[in-house]
């Protein structure tokens, strides 16, 4: 395992984990990017903290893998932005649905802590 982390530590690495990932909104205008960001951010946050608070010492390893679920989804909401104008509207509201769903399950605002074990939903 990699060396223990603080709770504030955890928090900014989280925070590194998704700001500084320029693929995340590579192909949204600087509105959209911001938007997502801050989702983002806030959902990185929420994954980081439920790890803290599990109990267990945790390391630098298992905050990044907390986080990648996060960074899953804004990267297929980048991704889905950038497609949209080559999909019909059933096509992108059924891309659109299942976003909604994986977004759902990725540090929920209103869940409970979490150990970081449990905080990645299965289909990632």
């Amino acid at each position: 395992m990699s060396d223990t982390v603080t709770s504030e530590q955890a928090l900014r690495l989280a925070a590194e984990i998704v700001l500084c990932d320029e693929a995340l909104t590579a192909d949204l205008v600087d509105p959209a990017a911001k938007a997502l960001l801050q989702w983002a951010h806030a959902a990185a946050a929420r994954a980081a903290a439920a790890c803290i608070s599990s109990g267990q010492s945790v390391g630098r390893d298992q905050i990044i893998e907390a986080v990648h679920p996060v960074r899953a989804v804004a990267r297929a909401v980048n991704d889905l932005v950038a497609a949209r104008h080559d999909l019909t509207e059933d096509e992108f509201l059924a891309e659109l649905l299942a976003l909604v769903d994986l977004a759902g399950h990725v540090a929920p605002a209103n869940s409970s802590p979490v150990a970081c074990e449990d905080n990645t939903p299965s289909s990632f």
